[in-house]
């Protein structure tokens, strides 16, 4: 099975935006999940910092 995702967050702090794309192939459904969610907490780190500066 293959599956392609992609995570776009607009409005960063001081402007601009980032877009995340990723392909996963011959996953379970779980494993799908835990991969979206490392993506997820990665861009989450990325805007906190941008927001520390």
């Amino acid at each position: 099975m293959m599956n392609s995702h992609t995570r776009e967050i607009w409005n960063l702090p001081h402007g601009g935006r980032v877009s995340v794309s990723w392909q996963l192939d011959n996953l379970t459904a779980e494993e799908h999940h835990k991969y979206k969610q490392c993506v997820d907490m990665a861009i989450a780190r990325m805007i906190v910092q941008l927001e520390l500066g």
